[in-house]
């Protein structure tokens, strides 16, 4: 839910799923506006290559391919910039002859749960790993190995 304060009144715009149909409510203090969208298909974006710089890459939307510095066969990927708190993120291999490492807390990347930490390495199109960022570090949500 987003609340925005402009000066001759208060709008609110709230989301709500249910099923396949997003409803929004839109209007003014008081005033209820329902719009609703039916999706049949949700993307999160077009999986646009981001290449490891110095163990990082900096992020323009919630989903990416992710290679390798210089093509190397491996590279270790410590950190994660330009998210923001609450997105989603999804990462893949860009090519499944290089490994890409996400380290677990070398930079601000959290891999384990407590008490289980751990580095993973995605090396094929159908590995992907998802993260929520926190405004300052990408929490693994999921992992799946599907190759």
């Amino acid at each position: 839910m987003s609340h925005n304060n402009h000066e001759f009144g208060t709008t609110a715009t709230t989301v709500d799923m249910d099923n396949d149909t997003l409803a929004l409510l839109t209007g003014a203090a008081g005033a209820k506006e329902t719009k609703q969208v039916t999706a049949q298909t949700l993307t999160i974006g077009d999986g646009s290559e981001l290449t490891i710089a110095s163990g990082v890459i900096t992020v323009t939307g919630n989903y990416h391919t992710v290679d390798t510095e210089s093509d190397g066969a491996s590279d270790d990927l410590d950190t994660i910039n330009g998210g923001v708190a609450g997105q989603i993120l999804t990462i893949t291999a860009a090519d499944a002859a290089r490994s890409v490492v996400l380290k677990d807390g070398t930079g601000n990347i959290n891999c384990g749960a407590a008490g289980t930490p751990g580095d993973i390495t995605i090396d094929e199109a159908e590995n992907a790993v998802t993260l929520v960022y926190t405004g300052t570090a990408g929490n693994m949500i999921a992992h799946g190995q599907n190759a």
